[in-house]
C-alpha cells in the first residue's frame, strides 16, 4: 500500500497516509487533523511503494553474480573485438 503526502491549503499542515491506489483521494474529503477545515490537497509527490528499512538489503547469490560476471566478460570482449 502507497504512502502519499497531504497537505492542507488553510494551515499548511503536512501528513502522510498509507492507502490503496484507488482510495488515494479519500483524505481531501476529509478535514484537516490540525484545523478541521476541509481543505486536503494531495501532494505531488513520488509514492513510496516499497519498505525503506529493507531496501537494498537482499543481496544476489553468488550463482547469480557469477552469470552476471560471465555474460560482462564476453560483452566485453566482444565489444572490444568489435572496434578494435
Amino acid at each position: 500500500m502507497p504512502l502519499y503526502d497531504y497537505h492542507c491549503t488553510s494551515c499548511k499542515h503536512k501528513f502522510e497516509q498509507f492507502e490503496k491506489v484507488k482510495d488515494r483521494n479519500k483524505p481531501t474529503k476529509k478535514a484537516c487533523p490540525s484545523c478541521n477545515k476541509k481543505n486536503i490537497e494531495l501532494s505531488i509527490c513520488m509514492p513510496a511503494v516499497c519498505d525503506p528499512v529493507n531496501v537494498g538489503v537482499k543481496k544476489h547469490d553468488k550463482g547469480w553474480t557469477e552469470v552476471l560476471s560471465k555474460f560482462n566478460r564476453a560483452n566485453r570482449t566482444n565489444i572490444q573485438s568489435k572496434y578494435s
